[in-house]
């Protein structure tokens, strides 16, 4: 292929993203962004942003290649989130185009078919939508990148090898760091760098594993870091992540049938997903670790017959996954143990294995007109599906609807809903929400309070007092809740309770001088 078809293909593969994320050019900022961009201290200075570099828990997630994309961009356009969404779809089609680059170097049948469907598949469309995950499309184009260029310095074919070139094996290291910095789900780089040499060697050798050991000592660090940062700055950390090793099991088993289903068959894609009940002692549940096991077991029993390309894929797959399987401890585990987003660069190798797949059947098939009309009508589906996804992520308002009427019993949406509903002053829309987060969460660290709090606004102080003190059974020492109760039993007279209140108010907290006054005034 000529280097002129190379940029047509190339430039198609850009034009298609562009077309599919149309939508998402005029989204606004949703769950998260406000982290990341409106109330970012470490983007307003240099200062800041070195903070973000040399400070560990300046951030809850230690990524400041990230914030430093994100500081470069706020410099041009401020809040404005047209130029962040263009940019994450630009990371998008930069990381197709890379995609393809990678699997066309490795002889993947297939490679630019499996590019595009990369490209278009509306399971990748959280990760490119919502301005928050510039985590996975950056950290997947600095990933891909590191891999060419090894790949460049140590050619996984031995037919193809070269003598070595120390400049990108350090241009490699280079792109590997970077890509740590932005999400450290990438540091399965040079395992997966070893399945790759297996699957085109068929052995390992020291050669192979040595080189490689200096990607591993940086890897393993930053993924200790984060793994850590997660438990003791992000939260992730009490009964809703505790889990015994066999659960765990039954998550990953579960959780992995469930990435592959959706890139089979994308329906009903959801931000957030229903978060299943875990039963070591329902039979049932073992079907899902079964099948992943049979998957793993078959693609091994049959690679002399098919290769070693299916078992290649599922490791590779299964190795970038694991850190979202169930075995680390994530916060978005308290909502759903799985998420579209996770699987943004793991989907990369099941994706390639079907589309090698798919151009080694169609070569028995003698029409051209017919094998690039099927191709072309996968594409223009799938294209489409991501088009209309891509609407899901224009407001908070859309995306927590939407995700109610596939999740009815997510309180998370609930609650967002309402705190959307409530900074927009709509009240009675807010009341109903938090109601309904209450109703399937009583337990939930804010939402009695939350709705106690409306219904004081709209006139219900009954409403608000009950709500106040079911507060209180979740969290005894809740101050917003006692503050509302004292306020509200002194509106009602009954001075005694709202003394009580004030005075268990100024036990959690000492300093609170409005308590003080209202307690003086009252005793």
């Amino acid at each position: 292929m000529s280097k002129r078809h190379d940029w047509i293909w190339g430039g198609a593969l850009l034009l298609l993203v562009v077309l599919a994320y149309i939508p998402a050019m005029s989204a606004g900022l949703i769950w998260d962004d406000d982290y990341y961009l409106t109330n970012n201290p470490h983007l307003l200075s240099i200062a800041g942003l070195w903070r973000a570099w040399s400070t560990i828990g300046a951030t809850a997630q230690y990524y400041p290649m990230i914030h430093t994309t994100l500081f470069v961009e706020h410099a041009l356009w401020g809040l404005d989130p047209l130029g962040y969404h263009v940019d994450n779809i630009l990371l998008h089609g930069c990381n197709s185009v890379l995609a393809w680059r990678l699997f066309r170097r490795l002889e993947v049948p297939g490679a630019w078919l499996a590019a595009s469907i990369f490209a278009l598949h509306p399971v990748e469309v959280e990760s490119v939508a919502w301005i928050s995950e510039r985590k996975n499309v950056l950290s997947t184009f600095f990933y891909l990148s590191a891999m060419l260029c090894y790949f460049r310095d140590d050619s996984p074919d031995d037919a193809q090898a070269r003598p070595n070139d120390s400049r990108w094996y350090l241009l490699s290291l280079v792109f590997f760091f970077c890509a740590l910095f932005s999400k450290t789900v990438t540091a399965s780089l040079p395992a997966a760098i070893l399945v790759i040499f297996w699957w085109k060697r068929g052995s390992l050798q020291w050669k192979s594993i040595r080189p490689l050991l200096l990607f591993v000592a940086v890897g393993v660090p930053m993924g200790l870091l984060t793994a850590w940062m997660e438990k003791n700055y992000v939260g992730a950390a009490g009964s809703a992540w505790d889990f015994s090793m066999l659960e765990r099991l039954l998550i990953a088993g579960r959780a992995t049938c469930f990435y592959l289903g959706k890139l089979v068959y994308p329906s009903d894609l959801s931000f957030t997903y229903t978060r299943w009940e875990i039963d070591a002692t329902a039979a049932w549940q073992y079907a899902y670790l079964a099948f992943a096991v049979g998957l793993l077991l078959a693609a091994w029993v049959v690679r002399h017959r098919f290769g070693r390309g299916p078992l290649a894929a599922l490791l590779l797959f299964g190795g970038t996954m694991l850190p979202a399987l169930g075995f680390v401890a994530l916060y978005p585990f308290r909502y759903s143990f799985v998420a579209d987003h996770f699987q943004y660069l793991a989907s990369l190798a099941p994706i390639a294995l079907f589309a090698a797949g798919a151009a080694t059947f169609s070569k028995t098939i003698p029409s051209s007109l017919a094998r690039n009309s099927a191709a072309a009508v996968m594409l223009l589906l799938l294209g489409w599906l991501t088009f209309q996804q891509t609407h899901v992520y224009h407001d908070r308002e859309t995306l927590w609807q939407d995700v109610i009427a596939k999740n009815p019993t997510g309180f998370i949406a609930y609650n967002n809903l309402a705190t959307y509903y409530y900074e927009e002053n709509r009240l009675k829309e807010a009341a109903y929400n938090f109601r309904r987060t209450v109703e399937i969460h009583p337990g939930h660290p804010n939402a009695s309070y939350n709705l106690g709090q409306i219904l004081a606004l709209l006139g219900d102080d009954p409403g608000a007092r009950s709500n106040a003190l079911r507060q209180l059974d979740v969290n005894p020492d809740h101050v917003l809740a006692h503050e509302l109760l004292a306020r509200q039993f002194e509106k009602a007279g009954d001075v005694r309770r709202s003394v009580h209140h004030y005075r268990e108010l100024l036990r959690i907290r000492p300093g609170h001088k409005a308590a003080k006054r209202r307690l003086r005034r009252l005793e």
